[in-house]
């Protein structure tokens, strides 16, 4: 009896692990399967980036993509331009000087103008003589602000298209020196 248990055991293990080792093989092929499906999908979406990736390297040959990005370049540079020039001022006050010597009395009509960039300044006020009268008289002092004001006017007209802020002070800075006595 000891020997039909022993081979009774030894043929029961057997189809056990008959049984086990099926499953376990099944179990290998499906993953298998599903390994090789993934790696399939992964190829072909390879293969499609690729394509992808060639066809925009064609289109960036192209003269189309070259216009546009040409467009688009200058569309930066029009606007880094605005932007800048936006960022600087001009401020302009007239001047009247008048100097009385011991012979005559002459007046220098002009503006002084400064620059700014953001609200710095840049270099020094720069004057400008527009005008210089000799043998001058009181009553011509108007006439001399009229024709600087004219010019300044001028000069807004020409900063206003470029965009540049352009501040004018209306009323001169009337200087009187005297020398000479």
């Amino acid at each position: 009896m000891s020997l039909t248990v022993s081979v009774l055991c030894i043929i029961i293990s057997f189809i056990v692990g008959f049984i086990v080792s099926s499953f376990y093989n099944k179990y290998q092929n499906e993953n298998r399967y599903d390994n090789i499906k993934k790696i399939a999908h992964l190829e072909t979406s390879a293969t499609i980036e690729t394509q992808i990736k060639d066809g925009v390297q064609e289109y960036k040959l192209t003269e189309e993509f070259n216009s546009i990005k040409e467009i688009e370049y200058r569309k930066g540079i029009e606007e880094g331009e605005k932007r800048t020039l936006s960022r600087f001022s001009l401020t302009y006050e007239p001047f009247v000087e008048v100097r009385d010597t011991l012979l005559k009395r002459t007046a220098e009509v002009g503006y002084i103008m400064q620059m700014t960039y953001s609200g710095f300044l840049i270099g020094d006020p720069m004057k400008r003589v527009t005008q210089h009268e000799e043998k001058f008289k009181d009553e011509n002092v108007k006439y001399l602000v009229d024709s600087v004001n004219g010019i300044l006017n001028n000069i807004m007209l020409v900063a206003d298209p470029l965009g540049i802020p352009v501040k004018v002070n209306k009323t001169p800075k009337i200087e009187k020196k005297k020398k000479g006595k």
